[in-house]
């Protein structure tokens, strides 16, 4: 890990999924994995999700990364945390929320019989944080 291309690994390890994350919560306040299963970021106080909470949320897993014990104390800290928020969450003062809406059976539109109800303003209206 000392030579060159053994440092150029390990730092394109570290720095692809810190990239990734931080391009999917400021562009969808979720990665993939969370907009396929209904979860996304949010901040306590605001459903917005400010490039600093990005920026702190992230640099706290990278810190993890960089040390074990932390990285399984972060994953093992929502089982028994009341918010369910693991380290990272309190440090950005975020929460990971459901975002989607059950759909009328069938899946046709929604209470306005116009679509879908999937605006952020239904959403935030129907869907308590979890906080």
């Amino acid at each position: 890990i000392t030579t060159g291309p053994g440092i150029t690994l390990w730092l394109s390890v570290l720095a692809v999924p810190v990239i990734y994350e931080i391009v999917f919560l400021l562009w969808k306040q979720a990665t993939p994995g969370k907009l396929l299963v209904g979860l996304r970021v949010r901040r306590r106080e605001s459903p917005d999700l400010p490039a600093g909470a990005v920026f702190a949320r992230v640099g706290i897993v990278l810190l993890g990364q960089l040390c074990g014990l932390f990285t399984l104390l972060d994953d093992l800290w929502p089982l028994w945390d009341d918010k369910k928020q693991a380290l990272h969450d309190k440090v950005a003062r975020t929460n990971v929320v459901r975002f989607r809406q059950a759909q009328p059976p069938g899946g046709g539109p929604g209470p306005s019989g116009v679509g879908p109800a999937d605006s952020q303003a239904a959403i935030e209206a129907a869907v308590p944080p979890r906080w």
